[in-house]
């Protein structure tokens, strides 16, 4: 198991296919001893990967969206932004393009102060 966190973790998803093409399964979403919201969403790999799960986990979040129809597969992974704009960690599950920008189009997103991950 490997934990990476922040920029660390920024960069390793933006070299690899970590989360592109992958599944959500479960997404946990609760308030910390310290009185602010956190966010884990545990993504399997479609293909065969080095890892078998990957959790993200979104502390002190700011602002999430996320949507779901029972005539939709739930939360298959086509397209994954993540990156890091002023204090903010910008993460979404379904955006509209994957520029490292902001769009107010973007789906099933995340917006925290810091974010870790945990390849198991």
């Amino acid at each position: 198991m490997s934990t990476l966190e922040n920029e660390d973790l920024l960069n390793a998803v933006k070299q690899g296919s970590y989360v592109r093409d992958g599944r959500i399964f479960k997404i946990d979403i609760y308030e910390t001893e310290q009185e602010t919201v956190a966010i884990d969403i545990y993504i399997k790999p479609i293909s065969q990967k080095q890892y078998s799960e990957l959790r993200l986990r979104f502390m002190h979040v700011n602002e999430y969206s996320f949507y779901y129809r029972s005539d939709s597969y739930f939360y298959y992974i086509e397209n994954f932004k993540l990156f890091k704009s002023g204090e903010f960690f910008y993460a979404s599950f379904d955006p509209v393009d994957e520029t490292d920008t902001l769009n107010q189009e973007d789906q099933d997103y995340v917006i925290a102060q810091s974010i870790e991950g945990q390849f198991v």
